[in-house]
């Protein structure tokens, strides 16, 4: 008899800022498969992989990112059907990225307004909130590079503000806020902030800087240009379980400030598929300690053993998929590849992402979890000087003079972050 029980439910995802793993096409594809190309252990089926369906015998999470740039211009006319086509929408939140990581390596080329507009179109049919089309500036490494992604970006605003002149439409667009040098962060948002949708995209080299992101957001607080109707600030590719517990923090005193519950941070990354996908690694856990916060990996490596293998899955105590996994069901021999005579194939790469992204959602909810501790309790878990940082953000946010605190504590405000 199969089995009919559903999976963990991990909706206290949106309790915080909320991370979103950066969903891969192949594998929301995959998701929504009847059958997959081989058995799947367990009496598991594609659709337990489905982790926006409640109905999935692993885990539900209701939010993940998901980016228009991975597909070409005809499938974002006609996208083929995956996780998020087929979501209930009242029940999930996606966060859409626009491509501009496409166009940073390459792989996404825009420059007509034929092409904005499928870009655009493809967000707003099939995301909650999104980011505004820009060029980043993260490999700009002189002022020459960063002015050609800013004169880039000011073309693909040109588009969205003729699609929405005032900001307002069925799409919640985000503007993305990009930089490295204070010079060019002052000069990227003095254009940016004139657009006024539901809030902000912050990028660049800097955006795990608390002091530069502090300072960006009371600098748009003081210009009234967030709060009420701009209630959602989105951290692009940020990962970390340490960057991930500050901003909750941050959220937290933003909205008593602003005296909105509604206001929200989120962030992303792609770690989870890129380290199955890219590498055939999976997380270990995760480790919350003075010492610091962290997901070791560990690499699968493939051999005759583990062909047919009963060997559990070494991290099975780590998710709900990695109890039904064996090396048997992820190690195949590769009959046509002389050089890598095993392997894991697709279905198995599938497998053990969903164990990645599993992990990478509970690290983020535990270590918010145990950073909501009072501090002689979370003494005990995080590094004093994140402690100290959460304390100075407080002081911060509340201040009168907001400015003159802020630079009072950023030397530590920069020690507590984490290195991009």
């Amino acid at each position: 008899m199969a089995n009919t029980k559903t999976g963990e439910n991990l909706d206290s995802q949106l309790l915080y800022a909320i991370f979103t793993p950066a969903l891969q096409k192949g594998y929301a594809q995959f998701a929504i498969k009847k059958t997959a190309p081989r058995q799947m252990p367990g009496g598991l089926t594609p659709a337990d992989l489905n982790y926006l369906d409640p109905a999935s015998k692993l885990f539900h999470i209701p939010a993940t990112l998901y980016s228009v740039g991975q597909f070409s211009f005809n499938q974002m006319e006609n996208p083929p059907a995956c996780m998020v086509t087929r979501r209930d929408k009242p029940k999930t939140l996606i966060l859409g990225d626009s491509g501009g990581y496409q166009i940073l390596k390459g792989k996404l080329d825009v420059q007509s307004d034929n092409e904005r507009e499928k870009i655009f179109n493809w967000l707003e049919a099939n995301t909650d909130f999104a980011m505004t089309l820009d060029v980043p500036t993260a490999f700009a490494e002189d002022y020459g590079q960063f002015k050609e992604c800013l004169t880039a970006t000011k073309k693909h605003s040109k588009y969205w503000k003729k699609r929405y002149p005032t900001g307002q439409g069925q799409g919640n667009f985000l503007p993305v806020l990009q930089g490295g040098e204070e010079a060019w962060i002052n000069e990227w948002d003095d254009f940016v902030s004139d657009d006024k949708y539901s809030g902000w995209a912050i990028a660049g080299k800097k955006k795990k800087n608390l002091y530069v992101v502090l300072k960006r957001l009371l600098k748009l607080i003081d210009q009234n240009k967030l709060g009420d109707k701009l209630f959602w600030v989105h951290f692009l590719g940020v990962s970390d379980l340490t960057t991930a517990c500050m901003l909750t923090a941050m959220r937290n005193e933003f909205r008593e400030l602003l005296g909105d519950n509604g206001f929200h941070i989120s962030l992303d990354a792609s770690n989870p598929f890129l380290l199955a996908g890219g590498f055939g690694q999976v997380y270990t856990g995760y480790k919350i300690k003075r010492s610091g916060l962290v997901m070791p990996t560990a690499k699968l490596e493939a051999r005759l053993k583990n062909v047919g293998s009963d060997e559990p899955f070494p991290y099975a105590d780590q998710s709900p998929i990695g109890k039904h996994l064996t090396m048997g069901d992820l190690v195949f021999k590769r009959p046509k590849n002389k050089d890598r005579k095993y392997g894991l194939d697709t279905t198995a790469l599938h497998m053990i992402t969903n164990h990645n992204v599993y992990v990478h959602v509970k690290g983020v909810i535990e270590a918010n979890k145990k950073f909501a501790m009072k501090e002689e309790q979370a003494q005990r878990y995080f590094p004093q000087t994140m402690l100290s940082a959460k304390s100075a953000m407080a002081e911060i946010i509340r201040h009168e003079q907001p400015f003159d605190c802020l630079e009072k504590h950023k030397d530590l405000l920069i020690r507590a972050s984490k290195a991009s």
